[in-house]
């Protein structure tokens, strides 16, 4: 019984994912297969999990992305204001939530490193008991080796 089971699933991903490739919608896909939006995208991850899709089906399959997010964003932009000319919140937040998928498929959102200097009493020392005017508060002083300031 597993087997069939198996089998209907991999039918219908595999239709999932020709249509997916021909350029249609999470929606129209899920209107031809008969699942949801959340359906048809849980079967597409599962899909690249499992293939393991070459750099330039990966690299296909990103295009394809960033060319339905800037439709659908030019799109919103068109319906942004209500009649009173004032912007409206759910197509603001739509727009938001396309900049941030475009971001995260481009690699803008990647963690940008951060470097720490960690300063220890010894290591401040020899940076500041050089024989030249030491600026503290604001105020020029002089620093003698073994001198007090």
């Amino acid at each position: 019984m597993a087997t069939v089971e198996r089998l209907k699933t991999d039918s219908k991903r595999a239709e999932i994912i020709k249509l997916r490739f021909a350029g249609h919608t999470l929606e129209q896909v899920g209107a031809v297969v008969g699942l949801t939006l959340q359906g048809v995208k849980y079967h597409e991850d599962a899909w690249l999990a499992e293939q393991k899709p070459s750099s330039e089906v990966t690299e296909h399959r990103r295009q394809m992305q960033l060319a339905a997010i800037d439709s659908v964003r030019t799109r919103l932009f068109a319906a942004l204001d209500d009649d009173e000319g004032n912007p409206r919140p759910e197509i603001v937040d739509r727009i938001d939530k396309l900049w941030i998928r475009e971001a995260k498929l481009v690699g803008l959102d990647l963690t940008v490193g951060v470097t720490v200097n960690v300063i220890t009493r010894e290591s401040l020392a020899e940076m500041i008991w050089v024989d030249e005017p030491v600026v503290i508060e604001g105020t020029a002083v002089e620093i003698e080796a073994g001198g007090e300031a």
